[in-house]
Formats: C-alpha cells, sequence, structure tokens
C-alpha cells in the first residue's frame, strides 16, 4: 500500500488487486478464529477501498468537439502540432499515466461537447492513438447541446452503440483484450465509419492481431 501511495517500488495495479488481498486476510482471520479482527476495522478498510479506490475522486476530461477536428486535421496533414493540439495528445497521455499508476476508474469519462456526429467520437479514439505510448481505455460520451443536435441524437447513438467497426467495436475488443477477456466480434453485425478509406480492414486486422476472434451471426446461430 505504502507502495502505490508513494508511486515507488511493487504498488498495485489496481483497487481490485489490493481488495482481493484484504479478502484473502479476511477470509485467513475468520478461519482462524478472529472474526473481530476480520470484520472489525480490516472491514472498514474493504469498504474504503471499494468506495474511493486508489484515487479517492474520479476525474472527468471534456472537450469540444471542434477543438478534436482540429487536432485531426493537423496530424493527418503531417503538420506541426499547434499548441490546442499538443494540449489535447498531451491530456490523453496523462490520463493514461494516471490510469497506469491509479487503475483505470481514477479517469476514464471523456465528454465531447457539442457532438453532432459518430465522427466527434470517434475523433477522440483516433487521438488517444496519436497521442503516444499505451492508449488510455476511455468511455467516450456525447454531449448534444443544441436542438438540431438533440434530434439528431437517436441516430448518433445508434452508430455508437456497438456497430461502428472501425471505432467503437474495435476499441471496445481491444479493452476487453488487455483485460484479459476472451472477445468475439459478430462480423456481419457491424458496419464501418469509414473516416478514413481502409478503416475497417484495417480495425479488423487490429483485433485479430490482438486475439479478437471474428465470427459470423450464421455460425453463432448454428451452435
Amino acid at each position: 500500500i505504502r507502495s502505490t501511495r508513494t508511486g515507488k517500488g511493487q504498488a498495485y495495479p489496481s483497487s481490485a488487486d489490493l481488495i482481493a488481498d484484504l479478502r484473502c486476510v479476511q477470509v485467513s482471520l475468520a478461519g482462524g478464529g478472529a472474526p473481530r479482527q476480520a470484520y472489525g476495522e480490516l472491514q472498514h478498510l474493504i469498504w474504503q477501498a471499494e468506495t474511493f479506490g486508489l484515487h479517492l475522486a474520479e476525474l472527468e476530461v471534456r472537450q469540444h468537439s471542434a477543438v478534436h477536428a482540429r487536432a485531426l486535421d493537423e496530424l493527418r496533414a503531417g503538420q506541426a502540432p499547434s499548441a490546442m493540439t499538443r494540449d489535447v495528445l498531451s491530456t490523453l497521455r496523462t490520463i493514461a499515466a494516471l490510469q497506469a499508476r491509479f487503475g483505470r476508474q481514477v479517469c476514464r469519462r471523456y465528454i465531447v461537447s457539442f457532438t453532432r456526429g459518430v465522427d466527434d467520437i470517434a475523433a477522440v479514439y483516433e487521438l488517444a492513438e496519436q497521442a503516444g505510448g499505451k492508449p488510455p481505455l476511455l468511455d467516450v460520451i456525447p454531449l448534444f447541446e443544441t436542438v438540431a443536435d438533440l434530434h439528431g441524437a437517436p441516430d448518433v447513438l445508434e452508430e455508437m452503440l456497438g456497430l461502428a467497426a472501425d471505432y467503437c467495436v474495435k476499441f471496445s475488443a481491444l479493452d476487453g483484450r488487455r483485460l484479459g477477456f476472451r472477445m468475439l466480434v459478430v462480423e456481419d453485425g457491424t458496419r464501418g465509419v469509414e473516416l478514413q478509406p481502409g478503416d475497417v480492414a484495417r480495425a479488423i486486422e487490429q483485433m485479430r492481431a490482438a486475439g479478437v476472434e471474428m465470427v459470423r451471426s450464421a455460425a453463432l446461430r448454428a451452435t
């Protein structure tokens, strides 16, 4: 616990690992005939770890969709990043660093102001990949702030919720693999945004390389 607090030595990678160790101690104490020690202050410590994790409070990040769009335009054109773009990339690297030290829960929600289309959501994932290093695990949240955007929200959410093979599906599948889960993607149950030509093909290649299983709906029905 001290190493986790100071960031030196062998630290807990997540609060779940700390809680697992505390519960192991609790079971040992209870089995050894020490229920007061098992369910007294130790139980209070477990409740604190469950409530606050390793980070006390969760952070959320919010940025305007137009800022992401301008940043991507610069990066795709091979231009030297402006101060605004450097700030966006630095923020994403900071999120990754916080997650590496305190676990994913410390900072995972990324809110996109003035979301108008699914490409505004996809932009955050693309920027995270271009920020350098291991991308953070993000829950990107659209914020619809005009009447017109609110009317278009159902269509945007439909594309977000598991259909966009080259963005939402890809990043969810890769996150699952990094967390150690077996991931299957129903290939004919997805479709792509294709912000850039070939995005879907590259996404499928990345998922397969990470160990994601690509299946067809007919094969699932047959089982």
